[in-house]
């Protein structure tokens, strides 16, 4: 059983890496005219699940959504991919510190997510391991997806 804590950092981990701004499929898709800018993407914890949000805008979505599932079929992370992304979450955390409106907003989330203060962050980053992540990757289910595409409204000629 792996601690909420370094379950969600995990889960942070795939989410930047698999589908964050600089994630090759982010660039694939930008390269290849499937999406006209970034992608956002979310998670939202609940009892149950994990809601990976992804939003962007294309002319071609039913592209996008194919590509997207067939990514999350076929999620891998290498250990070079992890070791690198925890670097930088603790290069991020330490500059992190610079603006006090940041600590107050971790501190209140973490009063709110996990009922006390987290104050081992960077012990949670630099134990992060390929050989967890991977347990973790193998026992997550992709089986409940779920598309929306918003059309823009047509522009009616003036009478």
């Amino acid at each position: 059983k792996i601690p909420l804590q370094r379950l969600r950092t995990y889960i942070d981990v795939i989410k930047q890496i698999k589908f964050g701004s600089s994630s090759l499929l982010k660039e694939r898709l930008f390269s290849g005219g499937i999406i006209l800018n970034g992608m956002g993407v979310r998670i939202t914890y609940t009892d149950e699940y994990l809601v990976l949000n992804i939003i962007t805008e294309t002319e071609y979505p039913e592209r996008f959504i194919d590509i997207i599932k067939e990514e999350i079929k076929h999620i891998r992370i290498t250990k070079e991919d992890l070791s690198r992304k925890s670097k930088t979450f603790i290069s991020n955390y330490i500059l992190h510190f610079y603006d006090i409106d940041s600590v107050n907003y971790d501190i209140q989330s973490d009063l709110i997510e996990f009922n006390e203060i987290i104050d081992n962050r960077m012990n949670t980053y630099e134990e992060l391991n390929i050989l967890e992540l991977n347990k973790l990757l193998n026992v997550l289910k992709f089986n409940t997806i779920c598309s929306f595409i918003i059309k823009p409204l047509e522009k009616k000629a003036n009478s």
